[in-house]
């Protein structure tokens, strides 16, 4: 994976994208930037269907970890105050937890 390890400033150019997905129309746009993006760097896309919780955030990541992706693309609500506050967000899990760079569309 050419960006894992990443720490000296290096260009670090996707070959492999994963853009996880819940089906809503936030992540409509994730898909559209994973897809654009895939095009201008000649990288492969994989779409993956998610669940809905926060429990998401660990099946994405293990899944692109297992399966060689080193760039996770994830689209992200307009959640704010006590909604975000209860309910978390699957993108702020994953970009925490990825051994990988993560692209959050909003």
């Amino acid at each position: 994976m050419p960006c894992k390890g990443n720490t000296q400033g290096e260009t670090c150019t996707p070959t492999k994208i994963l853009c996880a997905t819940d089906g809503t129309e936030h992540s409509c746009h994730a898909v559209q930037l994973a897809a654009k993006l895939a095009r201008s760097l000649g990288a492969t896309q994989a779409d993956e269907e998610a669940l809905r919780s926060r429990e998401a955030a660990v099946g994405i990541v293990q899944y692109a970890e297992e399966n060689g992706f080193d760039h996770i693309v994830v689209g992200t609500g307009d959640k704010r105050g006590m909604s975000r506050l209860m309910l978390g967000s699957v993108a702020a899990d994953v970009s925490r937890r990825a051994h990988c760079a993560v692209i959050v569309a909003r």
